[in-house]
């Protein structure tokens, strides 16, 4: 269904505000498109070596727009107290923090391992040696979620936890803003202001793409954080988005995937182009009425997509660590056995899909679990926290939708 437009929307209260079941999933497919991302170059085959893939670091800006887009649409007119505030960032911290301590965890196990094998057993390392680049220092970052500010930390451990580094910190920036800025004329200015100081700096920096840049990030999240901002802005005071939201979204998205398949990777300029791509998508995909692209993203697997999807961005590195080794081992040992040609191309291929499509069925697998075992329960113990050390009313979340599972490339 649809979201509500003015002025329904704006004489309904907070809990009966709508729910964006169609941005949900299209987080989902973004995030899918990240684990892909991060497979092409531990599983060499047609498939993941395509633009459309490897264009995929891009989607870290999709999740930045979205999370502008329906923190704004939940919290937009309630933080004006700083007890407001200080829930709000609790129930953030919340939200965030639990998986990504439990990954960050699973890959000091794994280091762990790594040192032992290493020091005992002479185990030759697979990439770098133990605790080189995840040492100490980058763990103490990653802990105190500040590793996207620091060089040296920036892709350590779960390296996606980057964008999550990031993305608390604009939290922040966000909350003060609406505080000095209650009015929607002032938030509109205020908003318009960021994005022009952060793309001033990162062109200042030299950042013509949209890469995760050490020392880079922070600016990179704020943009796309307030063009969302903007697009919600934009959605509430447009009235044909739900008569042509439909055909405009179909548009969109073709648009997109044009600009995804045939742009090349890390291209200076062009990369800026799919922030008001991205924006105008989520627009008419938040407001269009019953219809093809609605059908479509409102369908249960991708909505069941959408709900894990912080899950998959975070678990999915781990998974691929694994099956990828398998995938070399299972390789050299199919070319051991198969005569070279034609023959060995298709095997080496065949098993190239069979692997993606293991890695894909692992990583929503442990998404489930993940999501159920920490991410829910975690949420609910943050939210009556905040409700015992904070006072003010903030609006219900709507359920379902991980509206900061913000995502981040390597």
């Amino acid at each position: 269904m649809p979201c509500l437009k003015p002025p329904e929307l704006m004489n309904t209260t907070p809990a009966q505000k709508c729910f964006f079941g169609g941005l949900e999933s299209l987080r989902g497919l973004a995030a899918l498109l990240v684990v892909f991302y991060h497979l092409a170059p531990l599983i060499k085959n047609p498939v993941t070596s395509c633009c459309f893939v490897k264009n995929g670091y891009l989607m870290v800006d999709m999740f930045f727009i979205l999370s502008g887009f329906v923190i704004f649409h939940n919290y937009g007119t309630k933080l004006g107290s700083m007890s407001e505030i200080g829930r709000f960032m609790m129930l953030r911290f919340g939200r965030l923090y639990p998986l990504h301590l439990a990954t960050l965890l699973l890959f000091l196990v794994v280091e762990t391992a790594k040192y032992v094998g290493e020091s005992r057993y002479g185990m030759v390392p697979h990439e770098t040696t133990a605790f080189s680049l995840n040492s100490t220092s980058a763990f103490i970052a990653n802990l105190f979620l500040v590793q996207s500010f620091l060089a040296s930390a920036n892709f350590s451990f779960n390296t996606p936890s980057w964008s999550i580094s990031t993305e608390f910190y604009t939290y922040i920036v966000f909350g003060l803003a609406v505080f000095f800025a209650p009015s929607r004329m002032r938030m509109r200015l205020t908003a318009s202001g960021i994005i022009l100081l952060m793309v001033s700096l990162l062109c200042y920096n030299h950042s013509y793409w949209l890469g995760p840049q050490p020392g880079l990030c922070f600016l990179r999240c704020v943009l796309g954080f307030f063009i969302g901002v903007l697009a919600y802005d934009f959605f509430m005071a447009c009235n044909w988005v739900a008569k042509w939201g439909n055909t405009a979204g179909l548009f969109v998205v073709l648009a997109s995937a044009a600009l995804l398949a045939l742009k090349p990777p890390e291209s200076a300029g062009w990369d800026y182009l799919v922030l008001p791509l991205f924006a105008t998508l989520i627009v008419v995909v938040a407001g269009s009425a019953p219809g093809v692209l609605t059908n479509i993203l409102n369908s249960g697997p991708l909505r069941w997509l959408g709900k894990v999807s912080y899950s998959i961005y975070m678990v999915h590195l781990f998974v691929e660590m694994i099956t990828s080794r398998l995938y070399v081992s299972a390789n050299a040992l199919l070319l051991k056995h198969v005569q070279h040609g034609w023959p060995a191309g298709i095997s080496v291929f065949l098993l190239g899909i069979f692997f993606i499509l293991l890695t894909v069925a692992a990583v929503l697998l442990l998404s489930q679990l993940t999501y159920k075992w920490i991410e829910i329960p975690f949420q609910k113990d943050f939210r009556r926290l905040s409700e015992i050390y904070f006072s003010g009313t903030l609006p219900v979340e709507p359920k379902g939708l991980a509206d900061q599972a913000g995502g981040g490339v390597r």
